[in-house]
């Protein structure tokens, strides 16, 4: 299973709840394993939220946090501000764990989420073209092999409305902690990397918000 794209893992042929290379799939915040809104949905402006989640993609929303995002129950690397809320010290994971990553848990076997080196590697080593897939626009990305998957352009829920037309944000499995990245550890610990082609035309690897909703493409060894 999965696209050789002669890299040092396999991606998936299609979004994390798609059934089809050219469906956008499901909206997820990071470490969750399941979208906020009801099934089938996902694609409306609004969207049907489900009960608790009618704020939408924001951390009133999200599991591991309070309400306002400023203290986290899992995935802390400081206890800077009073940001960690859990026993003892911050847990000072990175990566997450698979019961909490949407690939594993509803693909199974191998499948998992792409780390931060995993998503470089698409970004850096493969070639980015704007394109579309069965009328659907996206963007066809040729590996170092010549071998081609297909990303459609699901965009990212941000709150409650979509983000940048025309554009692709994918999560990756682990937290924004590259040195120097960030002003402070707190602020890495509520940011996670994810890999995008944008405005800015031409792919990327940024951060944002764990309580933001984007699309997941699946990788196995």
């Amino acid at each position: 299973p999965g696209v050789d794209l002669g890299l040092s893992v396999r991606w998936a042929s299609m979004n994390v709840g798609a059934g089809e290379p050219e469906e956008y799939g499901d909206y997820y915040a990071w470490g969750e394993v399941e979208p906020y809104y009801v099934p089938g949905t996902g694609s409306f402006d609004p969207p049907v939220w489900k009960y608790g989640k009618t704020d939408g993609y924001h951390w009133t929303s999200y599991k591991w946090s309070n309400d306002e995002g400023n203290i986290l129950y899992k995935y802390c690397l400081s206890s800077e501000t009073g940001l960690w809320g859990g026993d003892g010290e911050p847990d000072g994971k990175t990566v997450l764990d698979l019961e909490d990553d949407a690939a594993h848990v509803i693909l199974g076997g191998g499948w998992r989420m792409p780390t931060y080196e995993e998503c470089k590697e698409l970004v850096s080593l493969c070639t980015w073209t704007r394109s579309s897939f069965n009328g659907v626009k996206g963007f066809t990305v040729t590996g170092p092999n010549d071998n081609t998957i297909f990303i459609p352009a699901a965009s990212l829920r941000a709150e409650v409305t979509f983000g940048e037309p025309e554009s692709c944000f994918l999560w990756s499995s682990t937290i924004w902690t590259k040195e120097g990245e960030a002003s402070s550890w707190t602020e890495q610990s509520r940011y996670a990397w994810y890999y995008c082609y944008n405005y800015h035309d031409y792919p990327l690897i940024s951060s944002d918000g764990r309580c933001g909703g984007l699309s997941i493409r699946a990788v196995i060894e």
